[in-house]
């Protein structure tokens, strides 16, 4: 299991990178951080379910199965969870 997280610095490419599957489409996003990019993939039915969520979230959390094959990460997307950006609020440092 993985969980990743899309923060500054750190980019999410959605597109119409979709294939159709029995009237059902596989949604692939593209993460990428420091490490590298991974690939995720939502399921027809996580992405019912999160449409919301994959849409509109400016930082997701996601827990799947991990793939790492010939260098090439993927991660077959379980959960997905919408996280605040509140969190990520810091308070300004006067040091002089």
């Amino acid at each position: 299991m993985i969980c990743s997280t899309s923060y500054p610095g750190c980019r999410r490419r959605t597109g119409p990178e979709a294939t159709r599957s029995k009237q059902a489409y596989f949604i692939f996003l593209s993460m990428e951080d420091e490490t590298g990019i991974a690939n995720v993939i939502i399921t027809p039915d996580l992405y019912e379910r999160e449409r919301v969520l994959v849409t509109r979230s400016k930082f997701l959390l996601m827990e799947g199965l991990l793939q790492n094959q010939d260098g090439v990460v993927h991660v077959k997307a379980f959960q997905l969870l919408g996280l605040s950006d509140r969190a990520l609020e810091l308070a300004s440092h006067d040091f002089h």
